[in-house]
């Protein structure tokens, strides 16, 4: 078991993105990264699939009906809708990996840094597998409970629960009109365009978890630059040292920035559609006051009082706290998490009532 671990690690592992690897190589298995372009026919497929059953729900003679089925069954639905997001901000993700992978790629080779970087990353990769399975396991819980089902349904009793065949997948007729290969063609519909829904949307979430540790990370790293930042031997080194810790907050702060732009309308989807996915914030930076506290542990007390008012100001104007917000509406805690997840249990349970 340890060999096989260790090989779906190493093929997950790529030099270029340290802590990035599992989505990015996850990417480029789904033929999504500098893919030739007859590689995007699937997700085409997938999404001229889904507008043919939204355009299906009004003309279907049971609109409420299938629209709560489209509703029941937005976690799946939402993955074509995230790789769109996640293609259309292309190169803006592209400059936030580069930049991320670059950063960790240089400390890497600091040995002061060093033992800070290998340890978030590999707490990095853990977090992002677990989140993956966990999302390909809510899937394959999911579809297994309606496809056992409608199997066992149909095998024993001959008739179908139409509230079960159609949990993915809209249909113009009743499935079993056409006879039980009808129905076993019908659910391998339904299996490959979940399932591809599925896939797709853990592109999003994985380089999104991934990012959000990552950033997270880089303020463990900062906060010890800047705890070492006055250990050099002259006061212009130790000037340039603190300078160099200033700007690199801003560069995390500008990323941070453009990453929570990059989330935002997506965890908004997700306040509305699919709370209990919204797992992957419980890792929003909390503890971004770190960086502040760090300027303070460097050795300042005996030294100049330029650099100790350089200290001073670094000190105060390095506590922002970074917080993705979903949407225009929330900012994204464990608070809301809890709450949304209160809130869309309830709801579920009405609409599952309402629809029995």
């Amino acid at each position: 078991m340890k060999w096989f671990t260790t090989y779906i690690d190493e093929y997950f592992t790529d030099p270029e993105f340290p802590s990035l690897s599992f989505p990015i190589v996850y990417v480029k298995l789904l033929k999504l990264w500098d893919a030739p372009r007859v590689y995007y026919a699937i997700p085409w497929s997938l999404a001229l699939a889904l507008v043919s059953q939204v355009i299906y729900i009004p003309f279907s003679g049971r609109p409420l009906h299938f629209f709560v089925n489209m509703f029941q069954t937005g976690f799946f639905h939402l993955g074509l809708t995230k790789l769109a997001f996640f293609f259309w901000n292309w190169d803006r993700w592209n400059k936030i990996i580069y930049w991320l992978s670059g950063l960790e790629r240089e400390q890497l080779r600091d040995e002061q840094l060093k033992t800070i970087v290998s340890s978030y990353i590999k707490y990095n990769k853990r977090t992002t597998w677990y989140f993956w399975l966990c999302g390909m396991g809510t899937f394959f819980v999911n579809y297994g409970e309606n496809f056992i089902s409608v199997i066992v349904q149909m095998e024993t009793t001959g008739v179908v629960d139409p509230t079960y065949v159609s949990f993915f997948w809209l249909w113009p007729t009743e499935p079993m009109t056409g006879g039980r290969l009808n129905v076993y063609l019908y659910l391998g519909f339904q299996f490959i365009y979940a399932w591809g829904g599925v896939s797709y949307l853990l592109v999003f979430d994985s380089m999104s978890v991934s990012v959000m540790m990552t950033l997270a990370g880089q303020l463990e790293v900062l906060r010890d630059m800047f705890r070492t930042a006055l250990d050099e031997d002259t006061e212009e080194k130790q000037h340039e040292s603190l300078i160099k810790c200033y700007k690199r907050y801003i560069d995390i702060l500008d990323t941070h920035k453009l990453s929570n732009e990059l989330m935002s309308p997506v965890l908004f989807l997700y306040l509305l559609v699919a709370s209990i996915n919204m797992s992957l914030i419980l890792f929003s930076l909390p503890k971004s006051e770190i960086v502040s506290a760090g300027v303070y542990e460097c050795n300042w007390v005996d030294k100049s009082a330029a650099i100790r008012r350089l200290v001073y100001i670094m000190s105060a104007t390095t506590d922002k706290r970074l917080i993705y917000q979903a949407g225009p509406f929330n900012d994204v805690t464990v608070a809301t998490f809890i709450s949304c997840v209160k809130v869309t249990y309830s709801f579920y349970k009405l609409m599952t009532t309402t629809v029995s």
